[in-house]
């Protein structure tokens, strides 16, 4: 009996330990919580961009001199028959026009602070600067303007393509000192653009031969610089105009 009590003891502690084991062996296999939190890793610190601050710009002090290599000799100056690129990039420095391209090739107004244009596109009135003078001094006024474009329909070396743009101005009439006002034969809108040309000063011109007369060789304008000298064939320098109407040049 004691012996069949041992072996039934020991038969029913052998089963509830392989109860046990199952237990811990499907414990141990079960999944994983889907929504348990996984592990925080610790991340590295980021580099921090180093900013350079820009070096600090000084200003150049006014003044001085430059000097430009010209691919092309100056033979003369003449406003409206340039012979090369050299002398019309010259004519730009020591003229100025009613009008001006800016950057994107637009007219804006030049010796002229605004321009009024009748319904039918065939009257343009322009009001001028009052604070221009040319380079010897003496005051630009509407008289300049109205000589200037008379004077190109009848000279001889004005180009022909400037030429036919000026004939559809029937009629040239002044007001007063500031004001000119551009009688059109037609509506004709690139007319601004061609009012970029130079106005010469009509107090040094009116009495003047245009096919022999000097003052193509030493000529005054309203522009930023003023005519100094010229060497043939080697030089021709420049002055700035120290009451240019736009502010003088920083350029000795």
């Amino acid at each position: 009996m004691q012996t069949q009590n041992s072996a039934q003891s020991f038969g029913l502690s052998l089963l509830l330990a392989c109860v046990l084991l199952g237990a811990l062996v499907l414990v141990g296999c079960a999944p994983g919580d889907p929504n348990a939190a996984a592990p925080t890793q610790a991340l590295a610190p980021s580099a921090v961009p180093t900013i350079t601050a820009p070096p600090t710009l000084t200003p150049r002090p006014p003044g001085g001199n430059l000097t430009v290599r010209l691919p092309e000799d100056v033979p003369a100056l003449r406003p409206w028959q340039p012979r090369n690129r050299s002398e019309e990039q010259v004519i730009k420095l020591l003229y100025s026009g009613l009008m001006r391209l800016d950057s994107e090739l637009r007219p804006q107004p030049d010796l002229a602070t605004d321009w009024a244009t009748t319904p039918d596109g065939r009257v343009l009135t322009f009001t001028l600067r009052d604070d221009v003078r040319w380079h010897d001094g003496q005051p630009f006024d509407a008289d300049d303007v109205r000589f200037t474009i008379e004077q190109l329909r009848s000279l001889p070396f004005t180009t022909t393509a400037l030429l036919a743009d000026l004939r559809l101005i029937a009629a040239v009439s002044v007001p007063n000192s500031s004001t000119v006002a551009l009688s059109l034969t037609e509506r004709y809108a690139p007319l601004l653009a061609e009012l970029t040309l130079p106005i010469l000063p009509e107090h040094a011109l009116q009495d003047a031969d245009f096919a022999s007369f000097n003052f193509w060789d030493v000529p005054i304008g309203t522009g930023p610089f003023l005519f100094d000298n010229r060497v043939s064939g080697q030089s021709i320098v420049l002055a700035r105009n120290p009451d240019f109407y736009r502010g003088a040049p920083l350029l000795e």
